[in-house]
């Protein structure tokens, strides 16, 4: 499936990566959390398999989730 994004969909898309890449407050943000992962402490932070068929059926929008595809495209907002 691919989907369209308009050209202020790209630039948002690319402001917001840029904000992650040079954002200071960001780095000093992951660091504290980095040493908090909910992954760890529920006992699955190996199991990536399972994280990956979880965000494939959540970006699916044909899956039994019933969302459509507005999670996917909230998703891509976000990034």
């Amino acid at each position: 499936m691919i989907i369209q994004m308009s050209e202020s969909d790209r630039a948002a898309i690319a402001a917001l990566n840029t904000l992650v890449v040079e954002s200071e407050e960001l780095r000093q943000l992951e660091s504290v959390l980095g040493q908090f992962n909910t992954f760890r402490v529920l006992g699955i932070e190996d199991a990536e398999i399972r994280h990956s068929n979880m965000l494939a059926w959540l970006l699916t929008p044909s899956e039994s989730h019933g969302l459509g595809d507005r999670f996917l495209r909230r998703f891509f907002l976000c990034w």
